[in-house]
């Protein structure tokens, strides 16, 4: 393989991620939504789903540091436990959020809980 099919290969490879963890969360987080308005709640198969993809392609992606990646990222959001304690949140708005976070890891999950609110 010459460098251009290199270069080329690589670009493709770029563009992938880039959809991937830009895009995705955006449909999980629309199809929540839509879920939500229609029935009050989010299913948990779509959020056993999310997060099922998003951890076969952080691994896919990362190799064995795709793991980490994406448990640091889907454990950060357990936190908000303590507003739902006290009425402030959904479950299904925490489970959103630790799906999300598994596939934008932790320090974009953050960033989207701090902005959420």
């Amino acid at each position: 393989m010459n460098s251009i099919e290199t270069v080329a290969k690589n670009i493709r490879l770029e563009v992938m991620q880039y959809a991937f963890f830009h895009l995705f969360p955006v449909t999980v987080a629309g199809t929540a939504m839509i879920m939500d308005i229609r029935t009050a709640k989010v299913d948990n198969g779509w959020i056993i789903f999310s997060m099922s993809v998003g951890l076969f392609v952080c691994i896919w992606q990362k190799n064995i540091t795709g793991i980490g990646f994406f448990i640091m990222g889907s454990v950060m959001p357990l936190f908000l436990m303590i507003l739902f304690a006290f009425g402030m949140i959904g479950a299904g708005d925490i489970k959103l959020f630790c799906a999300l976070g598994g596939i934008m890891g932790c320090e974009s999950i953050i960033k989207c809980i701090f902005i959420s609110f």
